[in-house]
C-alpha cells in the first residue's frame, strides 16, 4: 500500500509558498505493514473492480473504521479524504518476501484462516489483508489515516493588502476588478470569480504580458 507525504509547493514565478499538497513516499507490506525497500522485488496483485460498486467499509476486515467513527479520530479526517474508499481504491496490493525467497502470501492464507475468514473471492482477500494491517499499524500508532490519503492539497491564505496600483490597473485593463484583498479575490466582468490561488495565477498571466481579452 502507498504511504502518501506532505510537501511545499511553490510559485514558479515569485518562489513563494503557495500551498501542501501529497505525493509518493514509500510502499508498505499489504500484510505485515512493514516498509517495502528500494531494492526489493514485492509480488503485486492489481484489483480491476470495472466500475462495479465494490461496497468499500464493508469487508470484514475494514468495519473497524466504523468504530473511529465515520470521519475516523477527528472531523478533518474525512474532510482531508481519508474514508473507506480512499484507503482500499488503492488498486495494486503489494507483498513483501520472506527473507528465503517465499512470498508472504502464504502466511496471509494462515491468518485467514485461523481468523476463520470465508474466502469467496480474491479481492476480498486482499481487502481482508489490507483492513487488519491497516488496523494494526494505525492503532499502533505508526500511521495516520492522513498517511494512506492522496486527495490532500491545502493552500495558504493569499492576501493582497500590499497590492500596487500598476497590478490594479493591469487587472482593470483585463477585465477584472479586485473584490477582496484578504483573501485575494477578483470578479471578471462576465461575473465569474478566481479567488486565493485561481486570481494570483491570473495576476501572473497578465504580468507576463498576456491577455484575458
Amino acid at each position: 500500500m502507498i504511504v502518501y507525504k506532505a510537501v511545499d509547493f511553490f510559485s514558479q514565478k515569485t518562489g513563494e509558498k503557495l500551498g501542501t499538497k501529497k505525493e509518493y513516499d514509500f510502499s508498505i507490506c499489504d500484510f505485515t505493514g512493514e516498509k517495502i525497500g528500494e531494492y526489493e522485488n514485492p509480488n503485486t496483485y492489481r484489483v480491476d473492480y470495472n466500475d462495479n460498486d465494490p461496497c468499500f467499509g464493508d469487508n470484514e476486515g475494514e468495519k473497524w473504521l466504523y468504530k473511529l467513527g465515520i470521519n475516523g479520530d477527528k472531523e478533518e479526517d474525512y474532510n482531508e479524504g481519508s474514508d473507506p474508499y480512499n484507503l482500499f481504491a488503492q488498486s495494486d496490493y503489494i507483498f513483501k518476501n520472506i527473507n528465503n525467497g517465499i512470498e508472504v502470501f502464504g502466511e496471509l492464507l494462515k491468518a485467514a484462516q485461523k481468523a476463520k475468514l470465508e474466502i469467496y473471492s480474491l479481492d476480498h482477500l486482499l481487502r481482508w489483508s489490507r483492513g487488519k494491517m491497516l488496523e494494526k499499524v494505525i492503532k499502533e500508532g505508526k500511521y495516520s489515516l492522513q498517511d494512506f490519503s492522496f486527495l490532500f492539497i491545502r493552500f495558504k491564505r493569499i492576501n493582497r493588502k500590499d497590492m500596487n496600483e500598476e497590478d490594479e490597473k493591469l487587472l482593470e485593463k483585463n477585465g477584472w476588478i479586485v473584490v477582496c484583498y484578504s483573501p485575494f479575490e477578483i470578479k471578471y466582468k462576465d461575473g465569474s470569480f478566481a479567488s486565493q490561488l485561481a486570481a494570483q495565477i491570473v495576476l501572473d498571466y497578465l504580468k507576463e504580458g498576456n491577455e484575458t481579452e
